[in-house]
């Protein structure tokens, strides 16, 4: 074979591959991509838990990608863990105490949008071991013109959770409490530090939840909330203790909440203290 032909035959084969790759394979990559990563390491038991999705529009066309309710609904969650369990939210926004903001996003031609979930509405990080989350988002974008450009929007996230440290969870408690007390009231769609705080269900958090229930009334309902997932004595008695001193238009989240706990406890003796504090 000559050194010209070898030449000609290289070069009609880099032409072929230039050519696929110009061709149905690059059309093929997707022109929206979520990604998704832990905001933080070193986790423990029971700790919020934060996710940063980040999308990108690879497109020079402004597209909106539709979240779901409170920016969380339109996405199906599994999650495998570390006890063998698996768990699936297939409608996350049912289960969030706030009220329905829409989850609409715009990315601007070529843009790039973030947001921070928190995790623990959807699941509890409560045993030692290795999660594994898998998320996808249920719903196409769409652009402006109104087509459905491609989205690659599944992700598989590892989370390793340490045993449960107390300590460690009282800081992060303490932490919070301060900068909610601190802080005015997230925008709409916001992840802030009283939801982060209402969605630790451990026992440690209930002193703090009960200081900001007294202490902070357009967020009690989310720290009644927090304090009746965590549903254990102290708990109850933090939100009996708030039913007694409030005014009567502010009584029924709190009364609904000791209800839910009441419907689910297994413990005869927090069902008859709530029964009586109900009546």
């Amino acid at each position: 074979m000559s050194a010209c032909f070898k030449r000609q035959t290289i070069a009609a084969l880099l032409a072929t591959a230039a050519a696929l790759t110009a061709g149905p394979l690059a059309a093929a990559a997707p022109a929206v991509q979520l990604t998704y990563s832990l905001a933080q390491a070193g986790l423990t038991v029971n700790e919020p838990v934060l996710l940063k999705v980040v999308a990108e529009n690879g497109t020079a066309d402004e597209v909106t990608i539709d979240l779901g309710t409170n920016f969380y609904g339109n996405f199906h969650a599994k999650l495998a863990r570390p006890d063998g369990r698996t768990e699936v939210v297939p409608k996350p926004h049912e289960v969030v105490f706030q009220l329905g903001i829409p989850g609409k996003v715009v990315l601007a031609a070529h843009g790039r949008v973030e947001k921070t979930l928190l995790l623990n509405r959807w699941f509890r990080f409560d045993v030692a071991g290795r999660y594994f989350l898998d998320l996808e988002l249920s719903e196409p974008p769409a652009s402006l013109a109104g087509s459905a450009p491609q989205v690659a929007s599944r992700g598989e996230i590892v989370i390793d959770a340490a045993v449960r440290d107390p300590d460690r969870l009282m800081d992060i408690c303490a932490k919070l409490e301060k900068d909610a007390i601190a802080a005015a009231p997230s925008p709409p769609g916001e992840l802030g530090s009283d939801e982060i705080l209402a969605y630790i269900g451990d026992p440690v958090a209930v002193p703090y939840l009960a200081r900001l229930l007294d202490e902070k009334a357009w967020a009690s309902p989310m720290y009644a909330q927090g304090l009746g997932r965590i549903g254990d004595g102290p708990a109850v008695e933090a939100l009996i203790s708030h039913l007694n001193g409030i005014s009567e238009d502010r009584k029924p989240v709190v009364r609904a909440v000791l209800t839910g706990v009441e419907g689910r406890t297994s413990d005869s003796q927090i069902r008859e203290r709530i029964k009586a504090a109900l009546r």
